[in-house]
């Protein structure tokens, strides 16, 4: 059953807006513009409406969560900020669906779940509840044939089967437990009539494959370190693990080298072979880190028969920093092509959206205060020439974004440097809130 949530963020109407500024009153919070700011086309700060916070009653729950909590001390309420990061924004039948929660094993709101599931329905003007979760968090929503999908990413019960989720067409959400052995879900796909799960399992990287919609599941050993996401390029579909930096690399034994690989590609009907050529250089080109963290392809969506990602590095144990976005045109062997995306002033792409045939990427810009926050667009086909269709300040980060029907809505976020040593100045209070701006006032 569907159930409203409140709207309880510090929501101003546009006239409210208006108002304000005729009456020379300061407008305070998200809808400020800094002191002495020039007026441009494309700032749309004065324009920003706070929709809500729904996630502000998430806290952690399950045996594991109460195990930490029982060692660790009991949980201060500031740290359940960060379970209301919205990780993911997806536009579904006229809503906009949010994901929040945190399935990290480190604070802050260590494993915070189950989580539920929350939309904006911009005709009710409301947060809806359609269900809840029994993982820590969602990551992602999917959508293929015409149904919404949420894939298990960390399970509130025991790790013998893994989740996924599914929208029935009357409005109910039917969870499937039945992968054998996922403690982590990160990642679907489909392809050649089959569904194929991105899994993290006890021993391995695996990937599971369904020939009947999700009922039952085949599951095939990569031999690396978690799944993450997929990569559907010209044809061919390539599950893609934790990629190493060259740094980590060069430390490991020969031995361990020469075992190791990132990247399988699917041959029918269910195998996934080892491409050892495809390396870091190969799906993150120019990027040269010296660092000794994993990165992975995240935010990963079909261009075509390309693929268009988001380079991360793995943060927070199952959470993302973004530092690139790349395109990929083919990965055979001996001619891969992937291509760099060369954002202005060599932004950081938070996420990206295609829509009526251009492509709109989320970037974090640098603020006297908070955050600016920018969208970029280019056309689908070029992906060289870029402009900013709009920009506003914040006082923090938009982690992700969607468009609906010409409006654009953000979902603001956190992040912590040191997750073990984590600051409560680090917490926004804004994270969890979605933002929206009215078509009427996008460039």
């Amino acid at each position: 059953m569907t159930c409203e949530i409140r709207a309880t963020g510090s929501s101003r109407s546009l006239l409210a807006v208006f108002v304000c500024v005729v009456a020379g009153l300061p407008l305070g919070g998200i809808g400020q513009a800094p002191a002495g700011a020039s007026v441009r086309g494309n700032d749309v700060t004065l324009h920003i409406e706070n929709l809500g916070s729904p996630f502000l009653e998430m806290r952690g729950s399950g045996l594991l969560a109460l195990y930490r909590r029982l060692a660790r001390g009991k949980c201060r309420d500031g740290e359940w900020i960060y379970a209301r990061n919205i990780w993911d924004m997806h536009v579904y039948d006229g809503r906009v669906y949010l994901g929040a929660g945190n399935s990290s094993n480190f604070p802050p709101a260590v494993n915070a779940g189950p989580v539920p599931i929350v939309c904006y329905d911009p005709v009710k003007e409301n947060f809806l509840k359609e269900g809840t979760v029994d993982d820590e968090q969602i990551d992602v929503y999917y959508t293929h044939g015409g149904r919404l999908y949420i894939p298990g990413h960390d399970p509130t019960r025991s790790w013998k089967l893994g989740n996924f989720y599914l929208r029935r067409n009357n409005g109910r959400w039917k969870e499937y437990r039945n992968i054998p052995g996922a403690i982590h879900t990160y990642a679907m796909a489909w392809h050649e009539g089959k569904v194929f799960g991105g899994l993290g399992i006890h021993d391995s990287a695996a990937v599971s494959i369904s020939a009947d919609e999700g009922h039952t599941w085949t599951i095939v050993r990569t031999g690396g370190c978690r799944v993450h996401g997929f990569l559907a390029v010209a044809g061919g579909l390539y599950a893609v693990e934790m990629v190493p930096t060259i740094k980590k690399v060069e430390r490991w034994r020969e031995s361990l080298r020469a075992n190791f690989l990132c990247v399988s590609e699917f041959e029918s009907p269910d195998r996934f072979i080892p491409r050892r050529d495809i390396t870091a250089k190969t799906l993150f080109p120019t990027f040269d880190s010296r660092s000794s963290r994993w990165m992975k392809v995240i935010r990963a969506q079909a261009l075509g028969d390309k693929t268009l990602y988001i380079g991360a590095y793995c943060h927070n144990d199952h959470q993302s920093l973004p530092f690139g976005l790349f395109l990929a045109s083919s990965l055979e062997r001996g001619n891969p092509r992937v291509r760099p995306i060369v954002l202005p002033d060599g932004s950081r792409p938070w996420d990206w959206v295609p829509y009526d045939g251009q492509v709109y990427v989320l970037v974090e810009a640098e603020a006297a205060e908070g955050a600016r926050v920018k969208v970029l667009r280019s056309h689908a086909e070029d992906l060289h020439a870029w402009e900013e269709v709009l920009h506003f300040d914040a006082p923090t980060f938009a982690r992700s974004f969607e468009i609906l029907d010409g409006d654009f809505y953000f979902g603001l976020g956190c992040k912590v440097d040191d997750p073990p040593n984590w600051k409560q100045e680090e917490l926004h209070p804004a994270t969890g809130d979605i933002l929206r701006v009215k078509a009427e006032f996008v460039k």
